[in-house]
């Protein structure tokens, strides 16, 4: 009987009780299907992590290439406005690969104006900075750098892999035409007074970080023309590491 007294329809009462007994029988997610969830979570996650340190890895690989360009320009406009040669040498250090000491690279004022990079011989980090150009009679023997110009180190994590056709320190003698571009007061890009910048041309860096599983990294660079001492930015690309 409902309120009002009045008999109840028997199978309005068995569809009622039958409601509440689905109704009190409902559960949620199982242990089981509560650790499907979350190893797709983690997955997803690591995914995104992998992905997002992929994408800084590039950006930074990408800085490091445009300040390098940005270098070599700045060394050409020297040349030109000075009439003094102005370079950049490139130093590749025995840390980069632990990202103790990474690759570096600075400008350089020729003051023979041989159009090379000349040493000291105790190592490019130990060469005499000067205050101005007009000091540059009194240096003859080395290339100094002016005083208040910083070593520009890369990125921890890149490094140079080919360097006008130089794949590392132990091919390249100090100072041989493959670690260090000079320009004279035209604007030309040269390795010392009569080789100008041809053929192997381009200045290659890529990152040490490599993901498991994947032997490919990123690499980008610099082309220079020689006989405009123009540069360009190379695209970036993916190779074995």
């Amino acid at each position: 009987m409902n309120q009002a007294g009045q008999p109840v329809p028997a199978g309005w009462k068995r569809e009622t009780n039958m409601a509440r007994t689905n109704h009190g029988g409902e559960k949620g997610f199982s242990i089981i299907e509560l650790m499907i969830v979350m190893s797709i979570l983690g997955i997803l996650i690591t995914m995104a992590i992998f992905s997002y340190m992929s994408a800084i890895d590039r950006i930074k690989l990408q800085g490091d290439v445009r300040e390098l360009n940005g270098t070599l320009q700045l060394a050409r406009m020297r040349s030109i406005s000075s009439g003094i040669s102005h370079g950049v040498a490139f130093w590749r250090r025995d840390g980069s690969a632990k990202g103790t000491s990474p690759d570096a690279y600075f400008v350089f004022v020729d003051c023979n104006n041989d159009l090379k990079f000349t040493d000291n011989g105790d190592g490019p980090g130990n060469n005499k900075a000067i205050n101005s150009w007009d000091e540059c009679k009194t240096s003859l023997g080395y290339d100094p750098i002016l005083r208040g110009e910083k070593f520009k180190p890369l990125t921890n994590g890149n490094y140079f892999t080919t360097i006008f056709g130089s794949t590392s320190k132990d091919t390249a003698k100090n100072g041989a035409d493959l670690e260090f571009v000079a320009f004279n007061a035209l604007g030309q890009a040269m390795w010392g007074i009569s080789t100008l910048v041809s053929g192997d041309s381009d200045i290659f860096m890529q990152n040490h970080h490599v993901q498991k599983g994947d032997n490919t990294v990123d690499k980008a660079g610099v082309r220079v023309f020689g006989g405009s001492g123009a540069t360009d930015l190379l695209p970036m690309s993916r190779g074995s590491n």
